[in-house]
């Protein structure tokens, strides 16, 4: 994992942190009439896999489809790298999804960085299509271990979430989840 990655899983957790008693507390406070342990719960989601939509014959810049790609190369790169998207081109230097990741992730990836966040989603209610399926009619799931490598966001990225997490500070997505279901 490149030295970046790392930090802005870091900064992540640093700043879910802050508000991890407040989280735990409302958990405890839902789930206590129904004898739920939080720990318990938070582990279970956790335990839901990652997996990862994506189109395979978007061509990215190379001139090749995006599972042409991934047969060649092995790795599966983020939009700074192959130019494609589901969604608006904006990762450049400037653009809405670099800002917002400068932002996310606490300014922890250099500018002129291309190896960026890759973007998933846990399938907690284990969809047949994955977790994202409007980001592609294809997926792939993660391995287990990968789970203490993820960061959470409540919300799409795109739209500025302040829920931010990691796996050991998971509360923060589940509690605004509660809270959600609570005022809706």
């Amino acid at each position: 994992m490149l030295h970046y990655q790392k930090d802005a899983i870091d900064r992540v957790r640093k700043y879910a942190k802050s508000k991890y008693p407040e989280h735990i507390a409302y958990l405890e406070e839902i789930c206590k009439p129904f004898n739920i342990d939080v720990s318990s719960l938070i582990n279970h989601v956790l335990s839901k896999p990652v997996t990862i939509n994506f189109h395979p014959d978007r061509f990215s810049n190379n001139g090749k489809t995006i599972i042409e790609n991934l047969l060649e190369q092995g790795q599966y790169y983020s939009q700074f790298r192959t130019g494609t998207t589901n969604g608006g081109k904006s990762a450049f230097i400037g653009g809405d999804r670099f800002l917002w990741e400068q932002r996310i992730f606490f300014d922890a990836y250099p500018p002129e960085a291309i190896d960026r966040p890759k973007y998933g989603a846990l399938n907690i209610f284990q969809y047949l299509d994955g977790a994202s399926v409007r980001f592609g009619s294809c997926f792939f799931t993660l391995k287990k271990d990968v789970i203490y490598r993820c960061t959470f966001a409540y919300g799409d990225s795109s739209t500025n979430p302040d829920t931010l997490c990691t796996s050991d500070t998971f509360a923060a997505v589940l509690a605004n989840i509660f809270i959600d279901v609570k005022s809706n």
